[in-house]
């Protein structure tokens, strides 16, 4: 699956999971609409934990309307995408790092 699809689905999920618990408008969320606008401050928080839940990833999102910038669902996909990929590249450094020791420890057996 292509990037743009995955970031399509990823958006997709995000909007069900504000409409699900939150009861806030799809199509708006869908235009782009900053997440402050439809919901408070508490509730978009509870959505970051919700997507958080839903991807087993943590978010570098420290409050949603951080730094000036609105946030909107598009971004949040985004950075599940983002902290995705900071995961596998810890999983294949974690399993470099073990492949390197068996071939030490292989190394020393010989």
């Amino acid at each position: 699956m292509a990037h743009d699809d995955v970031l399509v689905v990823v958006t997709d999920r995000v909007v069900d999971l504000a409409v699900q618990y939150m009861g806030v408008d799809r199509a708006s969320l869908m235009a782009g609409t900053p997440v402050a606008e439809v919901m408070d401050s508490l509730w978009a928080m509870e959505l970051v934990m919700l997507v958080e839940r839903e991807y087993g990833v943590q978010l570098d999102i420290p409050f949603p309307m951080c730094a000036g910038q609105p946030m909107d669902v598009h971004s949040i996909a985004r950075e599940v995408l983002r902290a995705r990929l900071r995961q596998s590249v810890a999983r294949a450094r974690d399993a470099g790092e073990k492949m390197t020791d068996l071939i030490a420890l292989a190394g020393t057996a010989a």
